[in-house]
């Protein structure tokens, strides 16, 4: 029962050393600021161009006549331009709900493989590349990407297509469309 006593009274004292300690112990202490930190987003600005050299919000597309079964070619080049601070991916696509495929008339040759009067067949048969990516394919849409597109950089899309072996049908159709570029933010971003 000793050892008891002696046991709590050697902790009271402890204890009483210790918080005794704690109040008398003195340090040095500086405190300064930093002040007017700024976070601010970056941007993403995609421009094209059919020049290379002035970009706009969007630009009119080309216009070729002239098509023909297994006929191939050059659409023409559109020129995109990242003038955002943010490096992004680009990609493009033809816009679904912009596709005309316009009859205009229907002539002699064509009367025998045409039946209908009110639509083109031109969609039918075509196929649209860029760079070397189809895009469309006889009434497939695919989004392809045109790789990364840093800030302040700029990069070329060709656009080509080929005519399929159609027939008479075609003659005189036109097929118009939109495209969309989109530009999503790149995910290997360097500060």
């Amino acid at each position: 029962m000793l050892n008891k006593k002696i046991l709590l009274s050697v902790l009271i004292i402890g204890l009483v050393t210790a918080v005794t300690g704690a109040g008398t112990w003195a340090q040095f202490i500086d405190t300064e600021k930093s002040t007017g930190n700024t976070l601010t987003a970056g941007s993403m600005n995609l421009k094209l161009s059919k020049d290379g050299t002035a970009y706009y919000n969007g630009i009119s597309g080309y216009t070729l006549a002239g098509l023909y079964p297994n006929d191939k070619g050059d659409i023409g080049v559109i020129y995109a331009r990242n003038e955002g601070s943010v490096d992004g991916n680009l990609s493009v696509t033809i816009n679904a709900t912009s596709i005309k495929n316009h009859e205009n008339s229907i002539i002699d040759p064509e009367i025998p493989d045409d039946a209908t009067s009110d639509t083109g067949e031109l969609g039918n048969h075509l196929t649209i590349y860029a760079n070397d990516q189809i895009i469309y394919n006889k009434g497939i849409i695919y989004t392809r990407s045109l790789g990364p597109l840093p800030d302040g950089e700029n990069t070329t899309i060709n656009f080509e297509y080929a005519v399929d072996n159609a027939n008479n049908e075609i003659q005189s159709d036109q097929f118009v469309f939109d495209l969309d570029f989109t530009l999503t933010q790149g995910s290997t971003q360097t500060k």
